[in-house]
């Protein structure tokens, strides 16, 4: 045994934990860069290494075998197959926020937040009964917690009493991409017929990549979209469906929007990326965030955020975005309205790629290698 670290990766099933996956596998991929790491194997589950090959091919792997399907199949295999290969490393790093076993090693558990205490009626019960249990247990067997934001860290202390001394704050790792477009841009018809109304029409649209989750209120934007200020503005969705999916699409259509409001769904990185730069804004009206990921990565590509001014938002928007209460339906369409000032727009844009650049992958992964220094790697 040596310095090497084993990071268990079996919680994530590729297209269905949110969130969680891109920042786990950014951070995984800041680390494989990273000059001053530790040895690091991952433990996977099935399907990681083809639905995230460049990670995968940066680390050794230790696939979790087919005969553990299904999520109390990973439960118990954390707790005996993965427990038995974990003594063969001095750190073991759970990235998934909870800790079945430690295999005896030094533990380092990542913990994404805290919503399951803040608001317990977006979780099923049996989810509920998990986390409440978990979440302490694994706090108390991992000697070092890493969180994504110092919203959480304080979280963490004021209501579980951790040192503050075993908290280290590992913020995503964003690549900030050059400024390029700062007006709505106009995709090509045939590469995504998807976007041929809020685009080859001519029509600005705002956009909020967020899983329909029952936090991520998502019927605020369709309130301020009926506002006289917003009837030029159309409203752009991805992400997978969620709980509140059904929901959403009722109000839609109740409130007479099917022509102003498209869900794409789940899209590629690469399609994002161009959702980012050709959007008038991002809009974040998610009532309880542990980071606020897309914020960032909005800013980095040059596209103003407005966003709940609520958890960790204000934290990691700073003086660059447009803070507003997730509920206040006007006051979202004041906000988004006034980007239409295209000095405003300019100003937000600049201060927008500043903010962004101290989030970059060389930061998030030399703050991961000085938790796993702390844990004894």
């Amino acid at each position: 045994m040596n310095s090497s670290v084993l990071v268990n990766c079996t919680w994530l099933r590729p297209g269905q934990v949110g969130g969680s996956e891109q920042y786990a596998t950014s951070l995984l991929g800041a680390l494989a860069q990273h000059d001053e790491r530790p040895e690091i194997t991952l433990a996977v589950g099935a399907g990681f290494s083809e639905a995230h090959r460049v990670v995968a091919s940066a680390f050794d792997t230790l696939v979790l075998p087919s005969r553990f399907a299904g999520r109390a199949g990973r439960m118990f295999a954390e707790r005996s197959w993965l427990a038995r290969r974990m003594r063969d490393y001095a750190v073991v790093h759970h990235l998934g926020g909870t800790a079945g076993s430690t295999g005896r090693r030094s533990a380092v558990l990542t913990l994404y937040d805290l919503q399951f205490l803040s608001y317990p009626e977006y979780f099923r019960a049996a989810k509920r009964y998990f986390l409440r249990r978990a979440v302490p247990g694994a706090l108390k067997r991992c000697e070092v917690i890493c969180v994504i934001s110092q919203f959480v860290r304080d979280e963490v202390i004021d209501r579980f009493g951790v040192d503050a001394d075993r908290i280290h704050v590992v913020s995503p790792a964003i690549v900030v991409s050059p400024v390029i477009a700062v007006s709505p841009a106009i995709v090509d018809e045939n590469e995504a017929t998807q976007l041929a109304r809020p685009t080859t029409s001519g029509r600005p649209f705002i956009l909020y990549p967020a899983v329909t989750w029952p936090h991520k209120n998502h019927r605020v934007l369709l309130e301020a979209l009926r506002a006289p200020e917003l009837q030029g503005v159309d409203l752009v969705l991805t992400g997978g469906r969620g709980p509140a999916h059904g929901l959403l699409d009722d109000d839609i259509a109740s409130m007479g929007l099917e022509k102003r409001v498209i869900h794409l769904g789940r899209v590629s990185a690469s399609r994002l990326d161009e959702l980012y730069r050709a959007a008038l804004a991002l809009v974040f009206p998610s009532r309880h965030e542990g980071f606020g990921q897309p914020v960032v990565e909005a800013m980095a590509r040059g596209c103003p955020v407005v966003t709940a001014d609520v958890t960790a938002l204000p934290e990691v928007v700073g003086q660059a975005g447009r803070l507003v209460d997730p509920d206040d339906s006007e006051g979202w369409v004041t906000a988004i309205d006034e980007l239409g000032d295209s000095s405003l727009r300019l100003e937000r844009v600049r201060l927008g790629y500043d903010r962004a650049a101290g989030f970059s992958p060389q930061a998030a992964a030399s703050s991961q290698v000085a938790a796993y220094r702390h844990s004894g790697a």
